[in-house]
């Protein structure tokens, strides 16, 4: 009887290695289009926030932990703004101008 749970259990692993080397593929290019939709996504952001912010002084952008990612009275660049991670940016008052800051 042991013999026998312990083919299974070898047997189900043969199949889940197939299996998983047979969805690699599909995998990496998943990523890849995802990789390449965030990307596109990012720069149509960084466009948006440069027409924005272009000419203004930075009121302290900082991320959610308060550290600062572009500090008070720093202008805002293409770069700096390129650079940023908008997943841990704090989205409030980064400019004196209250409607820019409430979009």
């Amino acid at each position: 009887m042991e013999l026998l749970s312990t083919k299974k259990l070898f047997s189900r692993s043969i199949k889940d290695r197939k299996l998983k080397a047979a969805s690699k593929p599909i995998l990496d290019k998943i990523e890849e289009e995802f990789d390449r939709n965030c990307a596109e996504l990012k720069a149509k952001l960084v466009d948006k926030l440069f027409a924005l912010t272009n000419g203004k002084t930075s009121q302290g952008v900082k991320d959610y932990l308060s550290i600062d990612v572009i500090p008070r009275g720093a202008k805002f660049s293409m770069r700096v703004l390129q650079d940023m991670d908008y997943m841990n940016v704090n989205p409030s008052k980064w400019t004196t101008d209250k409607p820019k800051n409430d979009d």
